[in-house]
């Protein structure tokens, strides 16, 4: 559940976020005394500090190692955690990329307002209107205002996993989809209710919102969220994706706090959490940059395109049950070709096949580093759909391919996703 709230912020550092996160999850009887029990006992080796309790926790590091964990706990300057051996690990946080908590995303039936940031965010409200210079969303508990130049698009009775970005050019202007296919393009002047005015050459012309698919505004009066080079990602289980530059964690109501653009703060329960994300200025998400070369082709030699931070069907990009806001959508064969930055020293992604697919295909796939094969392995709806690269080694200014191909008997697998690739810099 989310909820917003008034009151100023200010921004701790990650070691106090992480010490004042707690996660809990519901069980009944005796077992709970055994989660309790193995709570406190993590506390006592631990001198006092806040531990954190799931089911299953993924951390990933950011050279890519992967490790398990039933309970973490997160000091001052570290990350100590335990597996289901009671094995201990300590690493510094600042070695820390990602946490997943075992709450995949979950595709609903229940449809809602979809509303796109030109940053990627996404966020799911219950109903939305139009100020002088804001929208005002329905959101949890309460409303959230958002400026006019931070929305790219607006999608109407949708999901994030249904909604898809419009092909149609804006061509200077508001464009308006309705369900039936027709394009309006003009200047939107009214998103009130249950009604929606567009300002076009022929004059205003009404429609109720009910007929109306999405929304694109005229990209030329569009301007980037500000968010800074530290700044966290919270993805939460009904697809919604929310970034924020300053946030605190209480620890008593288990929700992040996050300041948001124009002072605004949003309420977020731990509890609502699949992903969270934790970028800063040493990571360069492939998506921010574009291929010096690629190609894509079909079985038979036809090319094709290839998606850029969105499915080959112009849908977000969801794999392996997550949403990803950074990536690359391909089909076999495929090669993608980046030059590595002046001061890169490694590259890591995950990849899988696009969930929205059937259940079947198989594809080769493999990264190489110059002319050398740096990882391999093959991709099968049956065994391992989805997969995370170990950390791959590069050098400055070096090209890095990325390359997928037809896979056991030449069988056609289809609408590949790198996920979340990015280099790292040195520091």
């Amino acid at each position: 559940m989310l909820g917003v709230v008034s009151y100023a912020g200010t921004r701790p550092s990650l070691p106090v976020v992480f010490r004042l996160i707690e996660l809990h999850k519901g069980f009944q009887g005796l077992f709970l005394e055994k989660i309790a029990i193995l709570a406190l006992l993590l506390i006592s080796i631990s001198d006092g500090r806040n531990s954190v309790f799931a089911a299953d926790i993924q951390l990933r590091m950011l050279n890519g190692t992967r490790r398990s964990a039933v309970l973490i706990n997160l000091g001052q300057d570290s990350l100590l955690t335990r597996n289901d051996q009671d094995v201990d690990q300590s690493a510094p946080l600042a070695e820390l990329k990602s946490i997943t908590f075992d709450r995949k995303f979950k595709e609903s039936n229940d449809r809602k307002t979809v509303v796109q940031l030109t940053n990627g965010d996404l966020f799911l409200v219950e109903s939305i209107s139009m100020l002088e210079d804001a929208f005002v969303v329905s959101i949890g508990d309460g409303n959230l205002s958002i400026p006019l130049e931070f929305v790219r698009n607006v999608f109407f009775d949708s999901t994030v996993f249904r909604f898809k970005e419009p092909t149609v050019e804006s061509q200077g202007t508001d464009t308006v989809i309705l369900k039936n296919g027709d394009v309006v393009r003009g200047e939107l002047i009214l998103l009130q209710g249950t009604e929606v005015e567009v300002l076009t050459e022929l004059g205003k012309l009404k429609f109720p919102q009910t007929q109306v698919q999405s929304m694109t505004f005229d990209p030329q009066l569009a301007a980037k969220v500000p968010v800074a080079d530290n700044f966290v990602q919270l993805f939460l289980e009904n697809g919604s994706v929310l970034s924020a530059s300053r946030w605190q964690y209480d620890s008593k109501l288990k929700q992040f706090d996050l300041e948001l653009f124009s002072a605004n703060h949003l309420k977020v329960r731990i509890d609502d959490l699949s992903r969270i994300e934790f970028w800063n200025s040493n990571i360069v998400p492939l998506g921010r940059l574009l291929p010096i070369r690629f190609s894509s082709e079909d079985f038979f030699g036809n090319p094709h395109p290839f998606g850029i931070n969105q499915s080959l069907s112009n849908h977000t990009l969801v794999c392996g049950q997550s949403v990803y806001t950074s990536g690359f959508a391909v089909r076999s064969r495929s090669n993608l070709v980046f030059k590595a930055p002046a001061n890169a020293s490694a590259f890591v992604t995950s990849l899988g096949f696009d969930d929205r697919l059937k259940k079947t295909g198989d594809v080769d796939v493999q990264v190489s580093v110059g002319r050398q094969v740096a990882w391999k392995d093959s991709l099968s709806h049956q065994l391992n759909a989805f997969i995370d690269v170990p950390l791959i080694s590069v050098q400055p200014q070096q090209e890095l391919i990325l390359q997928v191909d037809f896979g056991k008997h030449a069988d056609i697998g289809d609408h590949i996703i790198w996920c979340q690739p990015y280099f790292v810099l040195q520091k």
